[in-house]
């Protein structure tokens, strides 16, 4: 999926009803929960990034609901993460096309 198809499916009513049940099921942020915090969770995150992963943007197993605060904290770290084979690949390809 890339970015425009993304947010075409978060203005969804389909997503916004997942999201919804979801988090009416789990209204924690799980990584505060787990460091012995009661914080509600305000988004839902998907663990592996819908980038990486297209087929999994519905997949329950790979959503989990955090606060604001550890939903932009784990975003930026993705952000800052070294490239992965496939991303050093691509760029040089790109790179490499002459454009």
């Amino acid at each position: 999926m890339r970015g425009r198809d993304v947010r075409r499916a978060r203005r969804s009513r389909r997503y916004r009803r997942w999201r919804r049940g979801i988090l009416a099921r789990e209204p924690l942020c799980r990584s505060c929960a787990a460091r012995g915090y009661t914080v509600a969770a305000a988004e839902l995150d998907h663990i592996v990034p819908v980038e990486r992963a297209p087929g999994r943007f519905f997949d329950e197993s790979n959503v989990q609901p955090l606060c604001r605060a550890c939903h932009e904290a784990k975003t930026l770290a993705e952000a800052r993460a070294p490239e992965t084979p496939d991303q050093a690949a691509w760029r040089a390809r790109v790179e490499g096309c002459g454009r």
